[in-house]
């Protein structure tokens, strides 16, 4: 349940730690951001209480762990590949959230069962979402020396790739 992400930074000599720290906390932030819309989306769907969905957008978005799990970083070519557990985390709260006040019978509900044959559509749509917003987020703040480009999905028989490229700019001579 967790999606491929292969993040290069392409540069002509050293990367800027503050630029490095940058990238991935837009990572990050999109993919919290991602995760929120799609449990709204899906709660919305199953009909559940507008207290229960601002639960679930609560602890999406308080929730203390990274949404973003680096597993390389390969040296010299600055291509980190990790996974994003927005989906993991969406199925996890949302199977929690209702489940909860039902406790040993919830396993064998048909919201349940919804929530648990979703999995392939939570994926798609956390990607699909994923995408739109670290897209409009133009570029990087102010004074950033980092260029990234549109997002890219590749996608083969077993799972998904988000593929995001960026570039150091070279800074300029200051006279």
């Amino acid at each position: 349940m967790a999606i491929s992400i292969r993040l290069t930074i392409g540069d002509e000599g050293q990367l800027a730690s503050d630029i490095f720290s940058q990238l991935i906390a837009r990572v990050e932030n999109t993919a919290r951001n991602s995760a929120t819309i799609v449990a709204i989306r899906l709660a919305d769907e199953l009909n559940l209480p507008s207290a229960v969905i601002q639960l679930l957008a609560i602890r999406i978005s308080t929730h203390p762990d990274s949404l973003f799990w680096i597993s390389e970083i390969h040296a010299g070519s600055k291509i980190i590949t990790g996974a994003l557990l927005a989906s993991a985390l969406i199925t996890t709260v949302l199977n929690n959230t209702i489940g909860e006040s039902l406790k040993e019978g919830w396993r064998h509900t048909e919201t349940h069962k919804m929530i648990s044959a979703s999995v392939p559509q939570i994926e798609k749509m956390v990607i699909s979402e994923f995408k739109r917003l670290f897209d409009r987020q133009k570029g990087m703040p102010l004074g950033s020396d980092l260029e990234v480009d549109p997002v890219a999905i590749l996608r083969d028989e077993k799972t998904s790739i988000i593929k995001i490229t960026a570039r150091q700019l070279r800074s300029k001579p200051r006279f």
